[in-house]
């Protein structure tokens, strides 16, 4: 969408630590197209991959970031202004697996966590990142079939319903910050393997992310707002 010289934008990526994971590999993505790349972890023990290529090149920047925690977003968002003052591309690709029961039978707080792990954190960003955006640039909430109300059945409790929320507030999002030039776009990558399930599914994390990486290429403004696969760029039922 924004157009400058990719040497002077920034990408920010949440849920970056994991190596077979959707969000390190759009890091690296962007990385290789000479973009500044911010990376978000929660837990140093479980964020090798992320820690040592930001100890590697000066240009991968790896910020803690808990999206359970209001405080945490204001401290990373202090850090990306502090540090780069400006976010050209904001990917919001915190996961987490469906709860382990029947939506009937699963916990309050497994509730709670999947709606602030898949849905609140992209406002949460979008607040703290905003200001620094210009226009032309773009935020990509990282969704998935399953949050089609249309499609959704029983299946991924917890999750299906989280990633709807996200989509919903993708969409507000978008009319919101139109008028600043800013474009909202939900995204599915479709399946690939990685620790979070999927063991069984052909495709892998470097190869969605390509694909991901391929179609914001191909976004414009005329897309804000909608609910998009990333493999055909066909609408996704919402």
């Amino acid at each position: 969408m924004n157009r400058e010289n990719a040497s002077q934008k920034v990408a920010v990526v949440t849920g970056a630590n994991r190596s077979d994971g959707l969000g390190h590999n759009l890091l690296l993505e962007y990385r290789r197209r000479s973009y500044t790349a911010i990376g978000a972890y929660r837990d140093p023990a479980t964020s090798a991959p992320l820690l040592d290529l930001a100890k590697a090149d000066p240009l991968v920047i790896a910020l803690p970031l808990d999206v359970r925690s209001p405080q945490s977003f204001r401290t990373f968002g202090q850090e990306v202004r502090t540090r780069v003052q400006r976010c050209d591309l904001l990917v919001s690709n915190t996961g987490l697996p469906a709860t382990r029961q029947p939506l009937h039978q699963a916990g309050y707080n497994e509730l709670l966590e999947q709606l602030q792990v898949h849905a609140l954190a992209l406002v949460a960003l979008a607040q703290v990142l905003v200001p620094i955006m210009p226009r032309g640039s773009l935020i990509v909430n990282i969704s998935s079939g399953l949050g089609s109300l249309q499609r959704m059945g029983s299946g991924y409790p917890g999750y299906s319903p989280a990633k709807t929320a996200a989509n919903a507030f993708a969409r507000q999002l978008a009319a919101t910050l139109r008028d600043q030039g800013i474009g909202v776009v939900s995204l599915s990558p479709g399946a690939f393997r990685s620790n979070l399930g999927g063991q069984g599914w052909a495709g892998t994390a470097d190869e969605a992310a390509s694909v991901v990486a391929k179609r914001i290429d191909a976004l414009t403004m005329a897309d804000s707002g909608s609910f998009l696969s990333a493999a055909t760029g066909e609408p996704i039922p919402w």
